[in-house]
């Protein structure tokens, strides 16, 4: 989420007057109707202005994000990072090759998707299974036999094996998100504008 404050353009310590007259004044600068030229641009902008003010008009949300807004960024930010350099190192790979490399690395993020989503679900069966297993064990020998304890130990490697898989999974449908926004705006006014590498075939 971008900072609310810097959409705004007003200081973290505002009073809600000065951010209810700071938005009032660019949603109308902003307003689609005003850009009948580059209406999904400003559509863009009005939507951004309208998030940022729900947040910091309510002063519950905006006492939350005062709080949690900084680590929610940094996650955000990583998940990019991420997301940026899994696109780079894929479509180098493309460069010289034909075709319509955005759907290639589209179909590539929905392959990751569902492999890890099978992959999940495949970790869930096993755990079920071997806590039963464990659970049969320890009924039988108590709780320290070696077979029940090592059955514990990979449940407890499936499951982070399920964490890692969900976080490949938010990594893809970054990607997709980023991808999706290149299309939107090729001119971009985010990440991709400082990553044209990244689709060099574009305009070469």
């Amino acid at each position: 989420m971008t900072d609310p404050y810097e959409i705004l353009g007003v200081p973290q310590d505002a009073s809600a007057a000065d951010i209810r007259a700071a938005y009032k004044k660019l949603a109308q600068q902003w307003h689609p109707d005003k850009h009948p030229n580059d209406i999904a641009s400003a559509t863009k902008r009005f939507q951004e202005l309208d998030e940022a003010y729900t947040i910091l008009s309510d002063a519950e949300k905006r006492a939350r994000y005062d709080n949690l807004g900084d680590a929610e960024q940094s996650e955000e930010n990583e998940l990019a990072t991420h997301a940026i350099r899994l696109l780079t190192e894929s479509a180098m790979q493309l460069l010289d090759q034909p075709g319509d490399h955005r759907d290639i690395l589209r179909k590539m993020c929905d392959v990751m998707i569902e492999k890890h989503k099978a992959s999940i679900q495949d970790a869930l069966i096993r755990i079920r299974k071997r806590e039963q297993l464990a659970t049969r064990w320890k009924t039988k020998l108590g709780g320290r036999n070696i077979f029940a304890n090592a059955l514990r130990r990979e449940i407890l490697r499936l499951r982070e094996h399920i964490e890692t898989s969900k976080v490949a999974i938010d990594i893809a449908k970054e990607c997709l998100r980023i991808l999706a926004e290149y299309e939107y705006d090729p001119g971009g006014t985010r990440q991709l504008a400082a990553y044209g590498s990244i689709f060099r075939s574009d305009i070469s």
